[in-house]
């Protein structure tokens, strides 16, 4: 018998025409006196295993070049040089990674950790193909056990795998059908919106809808559904309310510019438009109900107090009644799950406990957690026209901003409380802090949307104001995007936001690509609109 280091020798010696069929002798050689190495991947003799990390070095180049077929094939002769090459098994994986084939990137990953276990590279492909796979709990599970092999690379990527997790079942639905989905990028930088595919320049990678919104306190002009902010007139000047705090006119009344039908209002006639009666059971449904000074129920006082809280949102463009409306929703959501858990419970005659009710509440909550927020009386804004900050502004006037926004929440917290909507098992959400939380939120993920006329409509207002289509009047608002919150801003983006569609009257917005976006790339907007 001889020895593999005896072989080794003797084929390293022998001319260059004579290895390959010395080769071929050393296989059956090697079988016959190791008859138990069969079922494992042999080592290769020592000229292929030199050809195998010549390949695995061409792969390399090929890999750093972004020709990543090219890599492929030179892996792969890599692996078929020597099939324990474990090196080349993981550079083949992060190569399918890069393709989008996580099913043999993770194929990969496994055979290499079974060639050699404790090489952290190969936990690494693991980890992220899993991930690719959108398997993120076992993608956490893989990089934590790693961590002993290596802290720096894996302590971080178990913690975002993780919080990937739990972003998951949230934000897939929202993103199903799109070349995009939501992912947690670090701790500094939080969310993200990431390709997942290739994506062409001038795409349409994501059409959404408003979680809210609301129509600007300055676009009074014209009529808009209460909704989806859809445009339903321009109103002639007469007609335009001068007092917000006081409901519009009934709706036999109006008189628009150009021809339009007649709105449907809300069913309590508080003076609410919408564009249709799905539109508005959806709104009833969701806040209306409970911000509807004709609720029913609602006494003369508490419809004064909702009255006056609109007025003080005036004097916030309106941020203020969009923060009511978040907490309209979130009781509207509590209420729903405390019915779905009484029925569960009534088989057993066991009543929801205090702790119970605080975790549905904080359920309901979800939505409005899933934004990024700082609180409403840190922000401080600049003023362009002016070259001053809003703290000189109100400075300059002998008061502190801080203490007008104090003051201003506080009043709108007790006018809340004494409104329709207050809801005792809610109370924590009636509380300043809250309040200026939800302020923030809307100040900072509020994007300007717009309702348009139809094409025919448009025409005649072009007409009648002697402008363009893209100067006539629309329904101007402030929305929430759940998916359109996690885009992150760059210097450089590679995306935009399109709102006011021409093919939907709507405040729907799209987000299209400025430039060709590779699989796993982040999308990001530009600072400046």
């Amino acid at each position: 018998m001889f020895s593999d280091f005896g072989l080794y020798t003797t084929v390293f010696e022998l001319h260059e025409s004579d290895r390959c069929a010395s080769g071929f002798v050393w296989c059956i050689l090697h079988l016959l006196s190791n008859p138990l190495k069969f079922v494992a991947p042999l080592p290769a003799p020592l000229f292929l295993r030199m050809s195998s990390n010549e390949h695995k070095h061409k792969g390399n180049v090929a890999f750093a070049a972004g020709k990543y077929q090219e890599a492929l094939s030179h892996y792969a002769r890599a692996i078929k040089a020597d099939p324990r090459n474990h090196v080349a098994l993981s550079n083949r994986s992060a190569t399918y990674l890069e393709l989008g084939d996580a099913e043999r990137a993770l194929c990969d990953a496994e055979a290499g950790l079974a060639i050699a276990p404790d090489w952290p590279k190969l936990h690494l492909r693991k980890a992220e193909a899993l991930a690719a796979l959108k398997r993120f709990a076992d993608a956490a599970a893989v990089a934590e056990s790693a961590r002993a092999k290596d802290e720096a690379m894996f302590a971080d990527l178990a913690d975002r795998f993780a919080r990937q997790a739990q972003l998951q079942p949230y934000y897939e639905e929202k993103t199903a059908n799109t070349p995009v989905a939501v992912r947690y990028l670090s701790n500094e930088k939080g969310k993200g919106l990431v390709a997942t595919r290739a994506i062409a320049a001038g795409e349409t990678v994501l059409v959404e809808s408003p979680l809210v919104a609301l129509q600007k306190v300055d676009n009074q002009d014209v009529v808009a559904c209460r909704s989806c902010l859809a445009f339903l007139g321009a109103l002639k000047p007469e007609f335009v309310p001068t007092d917000t705090s006081v409901d519009p006119t009934p709706p036999l009344a109006l008189k628009f510019q150009t021809p339009a039908p007649e709105p449907l209002q809300c069913r309590r006639s508080c003076g609410a438009f919408y564009c249709s009666e799905a539109c508005e059971r959806r709104a009833w449904a969701g806040w209306h109900a409970l911000l509807c000074p004709n609720s029913p129920g609602a006494t003369a006082a508490a419809a004064a107090a909702l009255r006056a809280f609109r007025q003080l949102s005036d004097q916030t463009f309106g941020r203020l009644m969009l923060a009511a409306i978040l907490i309209a929703t979130t009781i509207v959501r509590f209420n729903q799950l405390v019915s779905e858990a009484v029925d569960k419970a009534s088989a057993s005659s066991a009543e929801p406990t205090g702790s119970e009710f605080a975790r549905l509440l904080l359920a309901a909550m979800e939505p409005i957690t899933r934004f990024n927020r700082v609180p409403w009386s840190s922000i401080c804004r600049y003023d362009v026209s002016t070259g001053t900050t809003e703290d000189a502004q109100f400075a300059g006037m002998g008061v502190k901003l801080s203490d007008v926004k104090a003051s201003m929440l506080a009043d709108a917290v007790d006018l809340l409380k004494a409104s329709p909507m207050f809801e005792p098992r809610c109370s924590s959400l009636f509380t300043v802090e809250l309040l200026d939380g939800l302020m923030g939120l809307v100040e900072t993920n509020g994007a300007n949307v717009e309702g348009l006329p139809d094409a025919q409509t448009r025409r005649a207002l072009s007409r009648l104001h002697k402008c363009s289509d893209d100067q006539v009047p629309c329904a101007r608002g402030t929305a929430l995007f759940v998916v359109h919150s996690c885009l992150n801003h760059s210097c450089a983006p590679n995306a935009d936001v399109i709102g006011g569609l021409r093919d939907a009257k709507d405040a729907r917005i799209k987000v299209v690509t400025l430039r060709p976006v590779k699989c796993g790339e982040e999308l990001t907007l530009s600072y400046i609109e």
